[in-house]
């Protein structure tokens, strides 16, 4: 088995392979599928001639609780084909890719899973959760919500430009936004694949106009389907929305709500604080589905530490475990004070010995340390892990885009 770089002659093989491991083969060409990916930063293993698995990363910059920004490696196309698993393929293509992650720079690297066994030997802890949510219509929103701002559908270059306004807004606001390069809006936020709308319409833009200036958007689509007896039944699927202020996201959600024939409003992908079902007057016709977000992993841990900013002061000795990157290995002391911390070796005894995993999950605020002591990952007193929560709590929910 040969393992190596992957070049721009390897983009058709790679989307074979994605294609197979996925079970997804719509029919895309390849440089269309994979549109925007970074080549350079792709490995491969091959079985003579064959490629047989992938890996590979987006480069983020990544925000962090407090609303600094750290970069980060965003894996992705972690892929082995069907007839050469269970060979320790995955495991080398890994190695070679946290490898290279350190060297480019990245403090952590995070992923969407798609099996939650795979990633925890490799030091990745699921960090976050997030909501799907299905609201039946007829709904409003409460009265006495507040609410500012007009809705305006835009399109071509105006949503690119006012696309671009409200995400330099929002993306300081939520632990797990990056910024956006102009491949990822152009493969990731504007792309729309006839082939992918499976009977709705082209994607819509909405802008919220807050004081003369954009506030919020949301990318949607639509259909409407006519059953034998003519009760028309129009569905929304909402594919993000962010806003700058609640009271903006309130005028999204309203402009949407109140469109003629709708039925019923999809949305995958919310933050689990999202204010949607406490902005209706029915919280009941929002059904809230928690499910699987992304996961985190600190490449390096004292760096990664010392990125973000902390909820409260205080000191705490954390021993680090880390098969993978020894380099993480031992007993580092975290010191917080005014919200920044400062992160050393240190000789004392620990506080809390964690595992690779813990410190990912952990990370941007959502997962406990008390969750992860009652899951084994932690051992400590309740003490330092109530020090611990506290220090590491964050003001909003994690989010990712999907990469």
């Amino acid at each position: 088995m040969e393992f190596r770089r992957l070049g721009p002659d390897d983009l058709e093989p790679l989307a074979r392979v994605a294609r197979l491991a996925f079970s997804n083969d719509i029919g895309r060409p390849a440089d269309d599928m994979l549109g925007g990916i970074e080549m350079e930063r792709f490995f491969g293993a091959f079985d003579g001639d064959l490629l047989v698995g992938a890996i590979g990363a987006y480069t983020l910059d990544m925000t962090v609780p407090g609303g600094g920004s750290m970069p980060v490696s965003g894996t992705t196309l972690a892929v082995v084909m069907p007839t050469h698993r269970r060979q320790g393929i995955l495991r080398k293509l890994m190695l070679l890719h946290v490898e290279e992650s350190r060297e480019s720079g990245a403090l952590a690297a995070a992923l969407w899973a798609s099996e939650a066994g795979i990633y925890e030997r490799f030091g990745y802890g699921r960090a976050f959760d997030r909501l799907d949510v299905h609201i039946d219509i007829p709904s409003e929103i409460r009265r006495t919500a507040p609410i500012v701002g007009t809705v305006r559908l835009v399109e071509g270059e105006d949503a690119a430009a006012a696309l671009r306004e409200v995400w330099n807004l929002v993306r300081p606001l939520r632990p797990g936004r990056s910024q956006r390069s102009d491949d990822w809006w152009t493969w990731s936020v504007f792309s729309d694949p006839t082939e992918e709308r499976a009977g709705y319409s082209p994607f819509r833009f909405a802008v919220v106009d807050a004081d003369g200036r954009p506030a919020g958007y949301v990318k949607y689509r639509s259909k409407l389907d006519v059953p034998g007896n003519f009760r028309l039944r129009g569905q929304v699927e909402v594919e993000e929305l962010h806003a700058a202020s609640d009271a903006a996201e309130a005028a999204l959600w309203s402009f949407l709500i109140e469109q003629d024939l709708v039925t019923d409003i999809r949305v995958g992908n919310l933050p689990v604080d999202s204010i949607v079902a406490w902005l209706l007057a029915d919280h009941r016709t929002a059904h809230r589905r928690l499910v699987e977000g992304g996961w985190m992993r600190l490449l390096d841990v004292a760096g990664a530490w010392e990125a973000r900013s902390y909820a409260s002061d205080g000191r705490i000795a954390l021993a680090v475990t880390d098969p993978l990157l020894p380099d993480n290995d031992g007993i580092w002391e975290l010191t917080v004070a005014n919200g920044r911390g400062l992160c050393r070796r240190t000789e004392r005894e620990p506080d809390l010995t964690i595992a690779s995993e813990a410190a990912g999950a952990t990370y941007l605020g959502a997962v406990t340390w008390r969750q992860m002591l009652a899951s084994g990952h932690v051992q400590g007193s309740s003490d330092s892990i109530a020090l611990a929560d506290s220090m590491f709590a964050a003001a909003a929910a994690p989010w990712f885009d999907f990469f």
